[in-house]
């Protein structure tokens, strides 16, 4: 980055560490990726849009209500943080060692209620070899659109992508609607 420009961005982001700060976050926006692998969530916006009134929710692994998720490699643990609260709520949790999806079974997580303003944390960790994510779909149970909260992680053994073991994805994002 040229000096003048980061000094231009500097300016208006009041520091140059404030910029180096947005710097980093369109960085992590261009790669797609939403968070590092030491587990620090960041809010990101979701496509689509559901009623306000909505209470009741589906998370699913591709664009159909009545979808699966297919393609998880190795496990996903999905928390709920109510607003104003930090404390989370387990709403799915295949991290133990006798649930690992090494066989790749296709699988449904339970409709789960929450509110707008609520938010979500979904982390996707690798025990051994490749990772692999499905699209993220967040659906109202009662109808309507759903929201894509992230593209499919195609499987990679990439070792920059993928660690050995460990978290390779984590996402928080505010239910909006």
């Amino acid at each position: 980055m040229k000096p003048e420009l980061f000094d231009r961005i500097a300016q208006r982001a009041a520091t140059r560490r404030g910029a180096l700060g947005l710097a980093a976050a369109l960085a992590a926006a261009a790669t797609g990726r939403s968070a590092s692998r030491s587990g620090a969530a960041s809010d990101v916006a979701a496509e689509g849009s559901f009623s306000r009134d909505c209470d009741r929710f589906l998370l699913i692994g591709e664009n159909k209500r009545k979808g699966e998720w297919d393609n998880v490699d190795d496990n996903l643990k999905v928390e709920l943080f109510r607003k104003g609260s930090k404390r989370s709520e387990i709403i799915w949790d295949d991290t133990s060692d006798t649930q690992v999806n090494f066989e790749g079974k296709p699988f449904r997580i339970k409709e789960f209620d929450a509110n707008v303003g609520d938010k979500l944390q979904i982390s996707a960790f690798n025990v051994d070899g490749a990772c692999e994510l499905d699209e993220i779909w967040l659906f109202c149970a009662d109808g309507g659109r759903g929201k894509k909260i992230k593209s499919a992680f195609e499987s990679t053994t990439d070792s920059s992508k993928c660690p050995g073991s460990g978290m390779f994805y984590q996402v928080r994002f505010r239910i909006k609607p």
